[in-house]
């Protein structure tokens, strides 16, 4: 499961790409390139800002996925009549894909 911290390194992650575009002097065209003047605006392409995006998106897949897994065990649980031995092992299965998810993002 995605932790606080994993949150507020996204929100500064963010946080930096929104002050790189916010940056007026980002606009001036002050860099040679083949004798012609570019910006860091025009280096940077837009690059700062996919890779924020890309990390929000990220986050989303993963919400999603987590919340299909545990809509899909709540419903199984729901149409049997689950003793507490099985709804322990359920818990713990649920750990499990929430450990494996954290190990692929």
């Amino acid at each position: 499961m995605k932790s606080i911290d994993d949150y507020k390194n996204l929100v500064e992650l963010l946080k930096q790409a929104l002050e790189f575009y916010a940056e007026r002097d980002n606009y001036d065209c002050k860099h040679d390139m083949n004798n012609v003047l570019v910006s860091n605006l025009d280096i940077d392409g837009g690059s700062q800002a996919q890779f924020a995006l890309g990390k929000i998106k990220e986050f989303e897949e993963f919400e999603k996925k987590l919340l299909e897994d545990y809509e899909k065990l709540t419903e199984s649980v729901a149409e049997t009549d689950m003793t507490p031995e099985h709804l322990l092992e359920l818990m713990k299965r649920m750990r499990k894909m929430s450990d494996d998810n954290d190990k692929n993002v």
